[in-house]
């Protein structure tokens, strides 16, 4: 009986460490993705930033 006992707490310890690792991964996911969400919104305001540098010298040359 002692050795039943045994075996269902390895295994529920077992239960608890996947939800661990399975809780670390998506919180893993989570920051990769909101660091995706970054790098898309800097090269965004990059390109919005060069339009205007480009207008601004098509404006100077007509003068």
């Amino acid at each position: 009986m002692e050795l039943v006992g045994q075996i269902r707490q390895l295994h529920n310890g077992e239960r608890y460490s996947n939800k661990k690792v399975r809780k670390s991964r998506v919180q893993q996911s989570e920051a990769l993705l909101k660091i995706e969400e970054r790098k898309t919104s800097a090269l965004e305001n990059i390109s919005v930033a060069l339009g205007s540098i480009a207008d601004a010298i098509w404006a100077f040359t007509k003068i």
